[in-house]
């Protein structure tokens, strides 16, 4: 029953010489053919296969007390250079105090870790745009607020008369803006950014780093100067949006003040721009 088992179940001996005792031959399934037997003539050889972080791990678990029945989370590297994600269910053997046996059960979860990503993504990423969401951008909010002390710029972005487009030509029309403008927001957003959005029509760029100030200002000024969005149902119909940002050297106990600077100082932007029809007013 066990060699046709999908799990890969083992017994390693570490007293009086390290060897596998038994291998499952479903390890050829995961990692490759022969590796099982490979194994069995050379006990360092599967170890190969796992990464090194968790093999540091499993290092430093062996070296305190195992406990029954305890579970670890593996990766290990198949014959294409792949990292399977296992889950290990591990049974020591002691004597006179000394560990002298591992015995463990190995199972994929692959399917497991993919759902978990997958729901990790729907959990963090807007549906519409494919950007971070109000939940990823509230937990960064959080984050550099109690946690992380950071230089750190906020740019929050506001689309001009959505309302207009969605009553003008449809609510698809409205989201294809949204879209397009994440889109292009993304362009131009590096690593040491992220770009969330946050309300109906609100978008967010977090700049953090020793450069934080230099590059939210930066980029500030060539959004400003670089947008012009395009609705496919008309090209004369040029779509903008209003900017407000704002910097401190410490994020930690600022956040909230932060997010209050950058929004006033964006709606400042909107209204001017419906007031008076001359554009965006400077920010101080």
């Amino acid at each position: 029953m066990l060699g046709h088992s999908k799990d890969v179940v083992y017994y390693f001996q570490l007293v009086p010489e390290e060897r596998f005792l038994y291998l499952s031959p479903s390890l050829d399934r995961w990692l490759g053919r022969g590796t099982a037997e490979e194994g069995l003539r050379n006990p360092a050889k599967p170890f190969e296969h796992l990464h090194p972080q968790d093999f540091e791990r499993l290092k430093r678990r062996v070296e305190d007390q195992l406990m029954d029945g305890e579970v670890l989370i593996q990766r290990w590297r198949d014959e294409h250079g792949v990292y399977r994600w296992f889950e290990e269910q591990l049974t020591p053997a002691y004597h006179g105090g000394q560990l002298t046996a591992v015995q463990g059960i190995m199972r994929n979860i692959d399917d497991r870790i993919e759902r978990q990503r997958q729901l990790e993504y729907q959990a963090t990423y807007d549906a519409l745009t494919g950007v971070n969401n109000r939940s990823y951008f509230n937990m960064l909010m959080n984050r550099y607020d109690t946690e992380v002390d950071i230089p750190i710029g906020l740019i929050f972005c506001d689309v001009d008369e959505l309302k207009r487009m969605n009553d003008r030509f449809g609510h698809a029309a409205g989201d294809e803006l949204l879209k397009r403008t994440a889109l292009f927001l993304q362009q131009w957003t590096s690593h040491e950014m992220s770009l969330a959005r946050f309300g109906g029509d609100e978008f967010a760029i977090v700049v953090t780093g020793e450069a934080a100030y230099e590059q939210t200002v930066g980029l500030a000024a060539e959004l400003e100067g670089s947008q012009s969005l395009l609705t496919d149902h008309n090209a004369s119909e040029s779509v903008r949006f209003s900017l407000g940002w704002t910097y401190n050297d410490h994020s930690y106990g600022n956040m909230g003040e932060l997010f209050a600077q950058a929004d006033a100082r964006m709606y400042r932007n909107k209204l001017g721009k419906r007031v008076d029809g001359e554009g965006p007013i400077p920010e101080h």
